[in-house]
């Protein structure tokens, strides 16, 4: 992992988080924050399915940026920050709603989906780790092979992706306010640097 000052990695965690916060991915769902995946079937045993939601280029673009945020190498990780605020002398209100923040999604991704592939529950954590890493960002060879797998699945693989791309929206919506979090701590550590002789 790079290793990053207190303030610079804030300053480029903030950064980073306000340009995935302007992307496209995000101006869409504020456009239509529907996130919705169909299956109808004919009388002849056909289906058909659509997804309403971001598109997969919007997905892939976002996750470009979003990634530097979840994965430790560029040292400007959530858990990068959550470390840096809980070792620094921080306002504990400003670190204790960063952490309950990011409890909260923590819980989120821990949720299991409602629905099972091949007796396999999975957690919203591990469906969203297994396409971003799997199919958007990079391909690990065992993440890769089970997103083939779901992709071969049929309407399965449009429901995985209506989940991902919900999961990745609450990400982004988590992120929205930890950036604001950040964003004040910068602001206080600015004011008491101003104010010190």
């Amino acid at each position: 992992m790079v290793k990053r000052d207190f303030m610079e990695r804030l300053k480029l965690f903030a950064e980073t988080a306000e340009t995935a916060l302007a992307s496209r991915f995000v101006r869409a769902l504020i456009a239509n924050p529907k996130i919705t995946f169909s299956l109808q079937f004919d009388r002849v045993g056909g289906v058909t399915t659509s997804f309403e939601g971001p598109d997969e280029d919007a997905v892939r673009a976002v996750i470009l940026t979003f990634r530097m945020l979840v994965q430790e190498g560029d040292g400007i990780s959530i858990d990068a920050v959550s470390t840096s605020l809980s070792d620094a002398s921080v306002d504990s209100s400003l670190r204790d709603r960063f952490q309950k923040s990011l409890d909260e999604l923590l819980r989120f991704l821990a949720e299991p989906l409602y629905i099972q592939f091949n007796g396999e529950t999975y957690a919203r954590g591990f469906l969203f780790d297994t396409m971003l890493y799997g199919h958007l960002a990079h391909l690990n060879p065992d993440k890769e092979k089970r997103v083939r797998i779901w992709k071969g699945s049929g309407p399965l693989f449009g429901i995985l992706w209506n989940e991902f791309v919900t999961t990745l929206a609450e990400y982004l919506s988590c992120l929205s306010f930890l950036r604001g979090i950040v964003q004040s701590v910068i602001a206080n550590r600015a004011r008491s640097a101003d104010a010190s002789p």
